[in-house]
Order: C-alpha cells, then structure tokens, then sequence
C-alpha cells in the first residue's frame, strides 16, 4: 500500500471549522481533483458526511469504529482491511485531524496547500507535530497568487519522505 496525504491548511495549519473547510479555493479544489481522480481516496467518517456525497470517478475509502454505511463506499475499521481494499494502489489520504494523525508516519509523500492567511479561525489543525522537517524534502513547490475567485495567495507544495539508510 503506498500512502499520500493530501492537505490544504494556513500557516499555523488551521484545516476545518464545524466539519467544513474555512474558505473556498476553486484554485486549490481543482489542484485535489486532478491528483486524485482515478484514484483511492482515505477520509474518516466526519470528512466523508461534510462531503455529502461520493467524488466522482474515485474509490471512496471511510475509515469509522462504528457501523457507518455510505453508499458507493468501502467502510473500514483497520489499516488491515484499508490493506485488503487497497492492494499495492496509491491510496491519497484526505482528511480529518485523527485520520491523518493516523496516517502521517505511513506516508511517502504530502501533498499541501499552504493558504497564505492568518485572519481564520477554526476548531480542526493538521497534525504538525508529527511532521519533522528532517524526514521530508521538497520535491516541487510553486505560488499561486489571490485573484478574483481565491481570496488568498497559495502555495502548493510536494514533499517526499527521506528514506533512511
């Protein structure tokens, strides 16, 4: 199973308020939509019910310690039945805080969006204290200023985990 984090979050990585993202960024949404079409996607139970509905054309994965249902879904409880769904396929981890925090030392890459912005505010942070500077590198990085549909300058990044000797 190769894992991805896929995460879009401000400065002191601020990611949810009331189960929903504190902003709208079609810059950013179509960034997610064009990295994970065609593909597996791993969220909790919260980011799946905030969502609505199943993303078209990608394979929906809703990790939950309770019985939820979600139709057009897989509903897992461990990393051992993610493994039996996933295989050997990449599989982009999307969200929320506990689903990360549980993810993070799995990963082989993150895909982040840094939301240049200190005026929101929210009850959901990406789990940065997992994260150490020394494990990951960047592989590309570029900008992507505010205008007239993104209220506020991006800066999209790839990082790959340093593999150890």
């Amino acid at each position: 199973m190769k894992v991805s984090i896929i995460t879009c979050h401000t400065p002191d990585y601020l990611i949810g308020v009331h189960n929903q993202l504190p902003w709208h960024l079609p810059a950013d949404l179509a960034r997610f939509k064009k990295i994970t079409t065609g593909h597996i996607i791993v969220m909790g139970r919260k980011t799946y019910q905030s969502l609505g509905r199943p993303l078209p054309n990608r394979t929906h994965v809703v990790f939950s310690r309770n019985s939820f249902k979600a139709q057009g879904c897989y509903v897992v409880s461990t990393l051992d039945e993610l493994r039996t769904v996933v295989n050997d396929q990449e599989c982009f981890v999307i969200g929320g805080a506990q689903i990360y925090h549980l993810f993070i030392p799995l990963a082989e890459r993150i895909y982040q969006t840094l939301v240049n912005t200190h005026e929101l505010s929210g009850d959901t942070y990406f789990p940065i204290a997992l994260l150490k500077d020394e494990d990951w590198r960047v592989i590309e990085s570029y900008d992507y200023p505010a205008d007239e549909k993104n209220k506020y300058d991006l800066h999209f990044r790839l990082l790959g985990r340093v593999k150890s000797a």
